[in-house]
């Protein structure tokens, strides 16, 4: 699906018809705020019409700069108006639960669908790779039972020796035995 203009100047409207992103959900003095319907309303609204909006990599090149400029602005004020993770809120809202603040007044906690805990990324990212290691290492080791072990362990030992022969000998030559090497030679 390519860039689509039409829909671009329809979340132009509706981002232009709501208030500002910072007084949206409070308002001038900092107390909270309730959206009207209305705006609650534009706000779904916004949202069907940001998951029809997509614009590929190669797309940027083939549109023209005014379509730029507004596909990239429309894309921060809804960064801005929309729940999301880098705003803090993720996830459709689930419930509202009222509870009393140390003042004594009546505030609302929102309950979200996928509300984290704080490990969940930690074991996402360190816990889940692990144990794919760990897995793949048992898949993928060689597998050296008893006979193999000996038999490499067999090796070692023989080749320990065959060392320690040529010690042997190269210290004769330098120490000039060489009545003891002929020796050494008749044995082998």
């Amino acid at each position: 699906m390519a860039f689509r203009a039409r829909i671009e100047e329809d979340l132009r409207y509706l981002i232009d018809s709501l208030p500002p992103a910072n007084r949206l959900y409070q308002n001038e003095d900092g107390t909270p705020r309730q959206p009207s319907d209305l705006e609650l309303h534009k706000l779904a609204h916004l949202s069907a019409l940001n998951e029809q909006r997509t614009l590929k990599f190669w797309e940027w090149f083939t549109i023209g700069e005014k379509e730029g400029k507004l596909y990239k602005s429309n894309t921060d004020d809804i960064a801005r108006l929309l729940p999301s993770d880098s705003n803090g809120a993720q996830g459709d809202i689930v419930d509202k639960v009222p509870f009393e603040d140390k003042n004594g007044n009546i505030q609302w906690k929102f309950v979200r669908e996928n509300e984290e805990e704080g490990w969940e990324k930690l074991s996402y990212y360190l816990l889940l790779p692990a144990l794919a290691g760990l897995v793949g290492i048992h898949l993928f080791k060689e597998d050296t039972g008893v006979d193999q072990w000996a038999l490499e362990e067999l090796k070692r030992r023989a080749g320990q020796g065959a060392e320690l022969k040529d010690e042997e000998i190269v210290e004769k030559i330098l120490s000039g035995e060489y009545d003891k090497l002929l020796e050494l030679k008749k044995k082998l």
